[in-house]
Protein backbone atom coordinates (compact mmCIF):
# COMPACT_ATOMS: atom_id res chain seq x y z
CA UNK A 1 0.00 0.00 0.00
CA UNK A 2 2.84 2.35 0.76
CA UNK A 3 4.21 1.86 -2.77
CA UNK A 4 0.76 2.50 -4.33
CA UNK A 5 0.21 5.49 -2.08
CA UNK A 6 3.59 6.93 -3.07
CA UNK A 7 2.81 6.43 -6.75
CA UNK A 8 -0.58 8.18 -6.43
CA UNK A 9 0.98 11.10 -4.58
CA UNK A 10 3.66 11.44 -7.26
CA UNK A 11 1.01 11.29 -10.02
CA UNK A 12 -1.10 13.98 -8.32
CA UNK A 13 1.95 16.23 -8.05
CA UNK A 14 2.71 15.68 -11.76
CA UNK A 15 -0.87 16.56 -12.76
CA UNK A 16 -0.80 19.65 -10.56
CA UNK A 17 2.47 20.76 -12.16
CA UNK A 18 0.99 20.31 -15.63
CA UNK A 19 -2.06 22.35 -14.66
CA UNK A 20 0.21 25.08 -13.35
CA UNK A 21 1.99 25.34 -16.70
CA UNK A 22 0.56 28.08 -18.87
CA UNK A 23 0.11 27.05 -22.49
CA UNK A 24 1.69 29.69 -24.72
CA UNK A 25 -0.95 31.67 -26.60
CA UNK A 26 -0.83 33.48 -29.90
CA UNK A 27 0.54 36.64 -28.28
CA UNK A 28 3.47 34.72 -26.77
CA UNK A 29 4.15 32.98 -30.05
CA UNK A 30 4.04 36.25 -31.97
CA UNK A 31 6.48 37.88 -29.53
CA UNK A 32 8.91 35.00 -30.07
CA UNK A 33 8.50 35.30 -33.84
CA UNK A 34 9.15 39.05 -33.74
CA UNK A 35 12.29 38.51 -31.65
CA UNK A 36 13.58 35.90 -34.12
CA UNK A 37 12.79 38.13 -37.06
CA UNK A 38 14.65 41.05 -35.51
CA UNK A 39 17.72 38.85 -35.07
CA UNK A 40 17.25 37.63 -38.66
CA UNK A 41 17.34 41.24 -39.92
CA UNK A 42 20.49 42.02 -37.88
CA UNK A 43 22.36 39.06 -39.35
CA UNK A 44 21.28 40.02 -42.86
CA UNK A 45 22.61 43.53 -42.35
CA UNK A 46 25.99 42.23 -41.08
CA UNK A 47 26.37 39.89 -44.05
CA UNK A 48 25.60 42.71 -46.47
CA UNK A 49 28.18 44.95 -44.80
CA UNK A 50 30.87 42.29 -45.08
CA UNK A 51 30.05 41.60 -48.71
CA UNK A 52 30.28 45.31 -49.50
CA UNK A 53 33.51 45.94 -47.57
CA UNK A 54 36.53 46.46 -49.82
CA UNK A 55 39.18 47.03 -47.15
CA UNK A 56 39.01 43.43 -45.82
CA UNK A 57 40.93 40.55 -47.37
CA UNK A 58 38.78 37.56 -48.30
CA UNK A 59 40.97 35.11 -46.37
CA UNK A 60 40.12 32.17 -44.12
CA UNK A 61 39.28 34.39 -41.14
CA UNK A 62 36.88 36.47 -43.20
CA UNK A 63 35.20 33.34 -44.58
CA UNK A 64 34.94 31.82 -41.09
CA UNK A 65 33.12 34.87 -39.69
CA UNK A 66 30.89 35.16 -42.73
CA UNK A 67 30.10 31.46 -42.62
CA UNK A 68 29.13 31.75 -38.95
CA UNK A 69 26.66 34.51 -39.74
CA UNK A 70 25.25 32.50 -42.63
CA UNK A 71 24.84 29.34 -40.56
CA UNK A 72 23.02 31.24 -37.81
CA UNK A 73 20.84 32.93 -40.41
CA UNK A 74 19.85 29.59 -41.92
CA UNK A 75 19.02 28.20 -38.49
CA UNK A 76 16.86 31.24 -37.76
CA UNK A 77 15.07 30.88 -41.09
CA UNK A 78 14.27 27.24 -40.27
CA UNK A 79 12.99 28.22 -36.80
CA UNK A 80 10.84 30.99 -38.25
CA UNK A 81 9.40 28.53 -40.76
CA UNK A 82 8.36 26.24 -37.90
CA UNK A 83 6.76 29.10 -36.01
CA UNK A 84 4.94 30.18 -39.15
CA UNK A 85 3.54 26.66 -39.58
CA UNK A 86 2.22 26.74 -36.00
CA UNK A 87 0.66 30.16 -36.52
CA UNK A 88 -1.03 29.11 -39.74
CA UNK A 89 -2.37 26.00 -38.02
CA UNK A 90 -3.92 28.09 -35.22
CA UNK A 91 -5.07 30.86 -37.54
CA UNK A 92 -8.22 29.01 -38.65
CA UNK A 93 -9.34 28.51 -35.04
CA UNK A 94 -8.56 32.16 -34.30
CA UNK A 95 -10.67 33.40 -37.21
CA UNK A 96 -13.51 31.05 -36.27
CA UNK A 97 -13.52 32.43 -32.73
CA UNK A 98 -13.57 36.01 -34.06
CA UNK A 99 -16.58 35.28 -36.26
CA UNK A 100 -18.47 33.50 -33.48
CA UNK A 101 -17.73 36.35 -31.06
CA UNK A 102 -19.01 38.94 -33.54
CA UNK A 103 -22.20 36.89 -33.94
CA UNK A 104 -22.67 36.57 -30.16
CA UNK A 105 -22.12 40.31 -29.63
CA UNK A 106 -24.74 41.16 -32.23
CA UNK A 107 -27.26 38.71 -30.72
CA UNK A 108 -26.67 40.05 -27.19
CA UNK A 109 -27.15 43.65 -28.33
CA UNK A 110 -30.40 42.62 -30.03
CA UNK A 111 -31.55 40.88 -26.84
CA UNK A 112 -30.88 44.00 -24.75
CA UNK A 113 -32.72 46.16 -27.27
CA UNK A 114 -35.67 43.76 -27.29
CA UNK A 115 -35.83 43.81 -23.48
CA UNK A 116 -35.91 47.62 -23.54
CA UNK A 117 -38.79 47.62 -26.04
CA UNK A 118 -40.77 45.11 -23.97
CA UNK A 119 -40.12 47.18 -20.85
CA UNK A 120 -41.42 50.32 -22.56
CA UNK A 121 -44.47 48.37 -23.76
CA UNK A 122 -45.18 47.25 -20.18
CA UNK A 123 -44.52 43.52 -20.69
CA UNK A 124 -41.41 43.58 -18.45
CA UNK A 125 -41.59 45.30 -15.09
CA UNK A 126 -38.64 47.27 -13.69
CA UNK A 127 -37.24 44.31 -11.75
CA UNK A 128 -37.30 41.96 -14.76
CA UNK A 129 -35.77 44.59 -17.06
CA UNK A 130 -33.00 45.43 -14.55
CA UNK A 131 -32.18 41.73 -14.14
CA UNK A 132 -31.75 41.28 -17.90
CA UNK A 133 -29.73 44.48 -18.16
CA UNK A 134 -27.27 43.46 -15.44
CA UNK A 135 -26.84 39.91 -16.72
CA UNK A 136 -26.33 40.57 -20.42
CA UNK A 137 -24.56 43.92 -20.15
CA UNK A 138 -21.78 42.22 -18.19
CA UNK A 139 -21.56 39.45 -20.81
CA UNK A 140 -21.49 42.03 -23.60
CA UNK A 141 -18.64 43.94 -21.95
CA UNK A 142 -16.57 40.74 -21.57
CA UNK A 143 -17.16 39.73 -25.18
CA UNK A 144 -16.19 43.16 -26.51
CA UNK A 145 -12.93 43.09 -24.54
CA UNK A 146 -12.13 39.66 -25.97
CA UNK A 147 -13.02 40.88 -29.47
CA UNK A 148 -10.61 43.82 -29.08
CA UNK A 149 -7.87 41.42 -27.98
CA UNK A 150 -8.50 39.15 -30.98
CA UNK A 151 -8.44 42.15 -33.30
CA UNK A 152 -5.03 43.18 -31.98
CA UNK A 153 -3.76 39.64 -32.52
CA UNK A 154 -5.14 39.68 -36.06
CA UNK A 155 -3.17 42.85 -36.84
CA UNK A 156 0.02 41.28 -35.53
CA UNK A 157 -0.66 38.17 -37.60
CA UNK A 158 -1.05 40.36 -40.68
CA UNK A 159 2.26 42.05 -39.93
CA UNK A 160 3.93 38.66 -39.49
CA UNK A 161 2.79 37.56 -42.95
CA UNK A 162 4.73 40.47 -44.45
CA UNK A 163 7.96 39.55 -42.68
CA UNK A 164 10.84 38.46 -44.87
CA UNK A 165 12.17 35.13 -43.67
CA UNK A 166 14.05 34.28 -46.82
CA UNK A 167 17.45 32.64 -46.94
CA UNK A 168 20.57 34.83 -46.55
CA UNK A 169 21.41 37.10 -49.49
CA UNK A 170 23.55 35.64 -52.20
CA UNK A 171 26.62 37.38 -53.47
CA UNK A 172 25.96 36.91 -57.15
CA UNK A 173 23.87 39.58 -58.82
CA UNK A 174 20.39 38.59 -59.99
CA UNK A 175 19.87 38.16 -63.74
CA UNK A 176 18.66 41.18 -65.64
CA UNK A 177 14.90 41.16 -66.18
CA UNK A 178 13.76 40.17 -69.64
CA UNK A 179 11.13 42.45 -71.06
CA UNK A 180 8.25 40.52 -72.60
CA UNK A 181 7.32 41.76 -76.05
CA UNK A 182 4.79 40.63 -78.58
CA UNK A 183 6.28 39.63 -81.92
CA UNK A 184 5.79 42.16 -84.68
CA UNK A 185 2.69 41.32 -86.65
CA UNK A 186 0.92 39.60 -83.74
CA UNK A 187 -2.28 41.13 -82.38
CA UNK A 188 -2.42 42.09 -78.68
CA UNK A 189 -4.54 39.81 -76.51
CA UNK A 190 -8.12 40.92 -75.97
CA UNK A 191 -9.58 40.13 -72.56
CA UNK A 192 -13.36 40.09 -72.15
CA UNK A 193 -14.32 41.68 -68.84
CA UNK A 194 -18.12 41.64 -68.51
CA UNK A 195 -19.41 44.05 -71.18
CA UNK A 196 -16.09 45.66 -72.12
CA UNK A 197 -13.11 44.71 -74.25
CA UNK A 198 -9.80 45.41 -72.53
CA UNK A 199 -6.42 45.30 -74.25
CA UNK A 200 -3.65 43.80 -72.19
CA UNK A 201 -0.98 46.55 -72.08
CA UNK A 202 1.80 44.06 -71.39
CA UNK A 203 1.23 42.34 -74.73
CA UNK A 204 0.99 45.45 -76.86
CA UNK A 205 3.55 45.41 -79.70
CA UNK A 206 6.38 47.87 -79.54
CA UNK A 207 5.59 50.89 -81.75
CA UNK A 208 7.86 51.34 -84.80
CA UNK A 209 10.34 54.24 -84.87
CA UNK A 210 9.05 57.54 -86.28
CA UNK A 211 10.82 56.94 -89.61
CA UNK A 212 8.80 53.72 -90.17
CA UNK A 213 5.42 55.29 -89.52
CA UNK A 214 3.30 55.57 -92.69
CA UNK A 215 2.28 59.10 -93.65
CA UNK A 216 -1.44 58.33 -93.68
CA UNK A 217 -4.14 60.20 -91.77
CA UNK A 218 -6.83 57.82 -90.49
CA UNK A 219 -10.49 58.72 -91.10
CA UNK A 220 -12.07 60.70 -88.29
CA UNK A 221 -15.26 58.66 -88.05
CA UNK A 222 -13.79 55.15 -87.87
CA UNK A 223 -16.35 52.53 -86.93
CA UNK A 224 -15.58 49.79 -84.43
CA UNK A 225 -16.35 46.36 -85.75
CA UNK A 226 -18.83 44.61 -83.46
CA UNK A 227 -18.58 40.92 -82.65
CA UNK A 228 -21.04 38.64 -84.45
CA UNK A 229 -23.60 36.96 -82.18
CA UNK A 230 -24.90 33.41 -82.45
CA UNK A 231 -28.43 34.60 -83.16
CA UNK A 232 -28.17 37.19 -85.94
CA UNK A 233 -31.03 39.59 -86.65
CA UNK A 234 -32.52 38.99 -90.10
CA UNK A 235 -32.95 42.74 -90.62
CA UNK A 236 -29.97 44.59 -89.10
CA UNK A 237 -30.66 47.79 -87.14
CA UNK A 238 -29.80 51.11 -88.81
CA UNK A 239 -26.16 52.03 -88.32
CA UNK A 240 -25.42 55.00 -86.13
CA UNK A 241 -22.22 56.56 -84.80
CA UNK A 242 -23.97 57.45 -81.53
CA UNK A 243 -23.07 55.08 -78.70
CA UNK A 244 -25.84 54.17 -76.26
CA UNK A 245 -24.85 54.65 -72.63
CA UNK A 246 -26.83 52.08 -70.62
CA UNK A 247 -26.09 53.86 -67.34
CA UNK A 248 -27.82 57.11 -68.43
CA UNK A 249 -31.57 57.63 -68.28
CA UNK A 250 -33.25 58.04 -71.63
CA UNK A 251 -36.79 58.05 -73.01
CA UNK A 252 -37.63 54.94 -74.98
CA UNK A 253 -41.03 56.15 -76.16
CA UNK A 254 -41.52 58.81 -78.83
CA UNK A 255 -44.57 60.87 -79.75
CA UNK A 256 -46.34 59.96 -82.98
CA UNK A 257 -44.41 61.16 -85.99
CA UNK A 258 -40.95 60.56 -84.50
CA UNK A 259 -38.64 57.54 -84.74
CA UNK A 260 -36.55 56.02 -81.90
CA UNK A 261 -33.58 58.22 -82.78
CA UNK A 262 -35.46 61.54 -82.45
CA UNK A 263 -35.89 62.09 -86.19
CA UNK A 264 -39.25 62.95 -87.82
CA UNK A 265 -40.85 60.06 -89.70
CA UNK A 266 -41.42 60.47 -93.45
CA UNK A 267 -44.40 59.03 -95.27
CA UNK A 268 -42.20 56.14 -96.49
CA UNK A 269 -41.08 55.30 -92.96
CA UNK A 270 -44.66 55.31 -91.70
CA UNK A 271 -45.66 52.96 -94.52
CA UNK A 272 -42.78 50.61 -93.60
CA UNK A 273 -43.92 50.47 -89.97
CA UNK A 274 -47.50 49.69 -91.03
CA UNK A 275 -46.21 46.96 -93.34
CA UNK A 276 -44.13 45.36 -90.59
CA UNK A 277 -47.10 45.34 -88.19
CA UNK A 278 -49.31 43.78 -90.86
CA UNK A 279 -46.67 41.11 -91.58
CA UNK A 280 -46.55 40.20 -87.88
CA UNK A 281 -50.34 39.80 -87.69
CA UNK A 282 -50.53 37.67 -90.85
CA UNK A 283 -47.79 35.31 -89.65
CA UNK A 284 -45.20 36.02 -92.33
CA UNK A 285 -44.47 33.99 -95.45
CA UNK A 286 -45.30 30.26 -95.60
CA UNK A 287 -41.63 29.24 -95.56
CA UNK A 288 -40.73 31.61 -92.66
CA UNK A 289 -39.10 30.36 -89.47
CA UNK A 290 -40.35 31.19 -85.94
CA UNK A 291 -38.95 34.54 -84.89
CA UNK A 292 -39.30 37.60 -82.69
CA UNK A 293 -39.75 41.05 -84.26
CA UNK A 294 -39.09 44.32 -82.43
CA UNK A 295 -42.43 46.13 -82.49
CA UNK A 296 -41.51 48.99 -80.17
CA UNK A 297 -38.26 50.47 -78.87
CA UNK A 298 -34.69 50.61 -80.20
CA UNK A 299 -33.96 48.62 -83.40
CA UNK A 300 -37.62 48.72 -84.46
CA UNK A 301 -38.37 46.11 -87.12
CA UNK A 302 -35.37 43.88 -86.38
CA UNK A 303 -36.10 40.14 -86.43
CA UNK A 304 -34.49 37.38 -84.39
CA UNK A 305 -35.04 33.71 -85.37
CA UNK A 306 -36.13 31.31 -82.63
CA UNK A 307 -33.96 28.21 -82.58
CA UNK A 308 -34.62 24.92 -80.81
CA UNK A 309 -31.90 25.74 -78.30
CA UNK A 310 -31.95 28.12 -75.35
CA UNK A 311 -31.99 31.86 -76.16
CA UNK A 312 -31.18 34.45 -73.50
CA UNK A 313 -32.48 38.03 -73.58
CA UNK A 314 -31.05 40.97 -71.61
CA UNK A 315 -29.10 44.21 -71.56
CA UNK A 316 -25.64 42.56 -71.49
CA UNK A 317 -23.92 41.90 -74.81
CA UNK A 318 -23.30 38.33 -73.64
CA UNK A 319 -26.99 37.52 -74.34
CA UNK A 320 -28.20 35.97 -77.59
CA UNK A 321 -30.64 38.89 -77.99
CA UNK A 322 -29.31 42.14 -76.55
CA UNK A 323 -31.91 44.76 -75.60
CA UNK A 324 -30.23 48.19 -75.13
CA UNK A 325 -32.77 49.39 -72.56
CA UNK A 326 -31.95 50.71 -69.08
CA UNK A 327 -35.12 49.08 -67.69
CA UNK A 328 -33.96 45.63 -68.83
CA UNK A 329 -31.83 43.48 -66.52
CA UNK A 330 -28.45 42.17 -67.61
CA UNK A 331 -29.88 38.62 -67.74
CA UNK A 332 -33.59 39.33 -68.07
CA UNK A 333 -35.32 36.25 -69.54
CA UNK A 334 -34.87 33.18 -71.70
CA UNK A 335 -36.81 31.36 -74.42
CA UNK A 336 -36.37 27.62 -74.85
CA UNK A 337 -37.93 24.87 -76.97
CA UNK A 338 -39.55 21.89 -75.25
CA UNK A 339 -42.09 19.28 -76.43
CA UNK A 340 -42.77 21.18 -79.65
CA UNK A 341 -43.45 24.50 -77.90
CA UNK A 342 -41.50 27.69 -77.23
CA UNK A 343 -41.54 28.67 -73.55
CA UNK A 344 -40.76 32.12 -72.15
CA UNK A 345 -39.25 32.27 -68.63
CA UNK A 346 -38.30 35.34 -66.57
CA UNK A 347 -34.84 35.11 -64.90
CA UNK A 348 -35.72 37.05 -61.72
CA UNK A 349 -35.44 40.36 -63.57
CA UNK A 350 -35.75 43.68 -61.75
CA UNK A 351 -38.76 45.04 -63.64
CA UNK A 352 -40.38 41.78 -64.72
CA UNK A 353 -41.34 40.21 -68.05
CA UNK A 354 -44.75 41.02 -69.57
CA UNK A 355 -46.75 38.82 -71.96
CA UNK A 356 -49.69 40.54 -73.66
CA UNK A 357 -49.62 43.28 -71.03
CA UNK A 358 -49.56 40.95 -67.99
CA UNK A 359 -46.51 40.15 -65.91
CA UNK A 360 -45.48 36.51 -66.21
CA UNK A 361 -42.91 34.17 -64.73
CA UNK A 362 -43.21 31.36 -67.31
CA UNK A 363 -45.60 30.86 -70.22
CA UNK A 364 -46.00 29.03 -73.54
CA UNK A 365 -45.69 31.38 -76.52
CA UNK A 366 -48.33 31.60 -79.27
CA UNK A 367 -48.44 33.41 -82.59
CA UNK A 368 -48.99 37.18 -82.30
CA UNK A 369 -48.08 37.24 -78.57
CA UNK A 370 -46.51 40.51 -77.42
CA UNK A 371 -43.49 40.21 -75.09
CA UNK A 372 -42.31 43.34 -73.29
CA UNK A 373 -38.92 43.80 -71.62
CA UNK A 374 -38.84 47.29 -70.08
CA UNK A 375 -39.80 49.73 -72.84
CA UNK A 376 -39.04 47.29 -75.66
CA UNK A 377 -41.77 45.06 -77.17
CA UNK A 378 -41.38 41.99 -79.39
CA UNK A 379 -44.07 40.22 -81.43
CA UNK A 380 -43.99 36.42 -81.73
CA UNK A 381 -44.20 35.35 -85.37
CA UNK A 382 -44.84 31.68 -86.14
CA UNK A 383 -44.97 30.40 -89.75
CA UNK A 384 -48.34 29.45 -91.28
Amino acid sequence: MSGLGGFMTSRRMEIAAQKGKKKPGLNDLLEEVERLHQRHAELNARIEKLNAAEEIDRDEVFERVLSGYRNELQALAAELAKKKAILERDLAAHEQERKKLAHDIRKTEELLKEAKIRHIAGEYDDARYQEIQEKYSAQLSTMKKRAASLEAIAKRLKAFKTMDVAAPPREEAPPAPVEKRTKRGEKPRVVMEDDEFVLDDEDLPEPPPPADLPDVTPPEDALVEQSVRQVKPVTPPPESDDKLDLDDDFDLERDDGWDDFGNPLTDVQEEEEEALSAEAKEGGSPDAVPMLMVNKGPNFGSKFPLTTGRITVGRSISNDIQVPDSEVSRKHAEIYYENGKYILRDLDSSNGTFLNGKITKEAVLKHNDEISFGGTTFIVMFPK
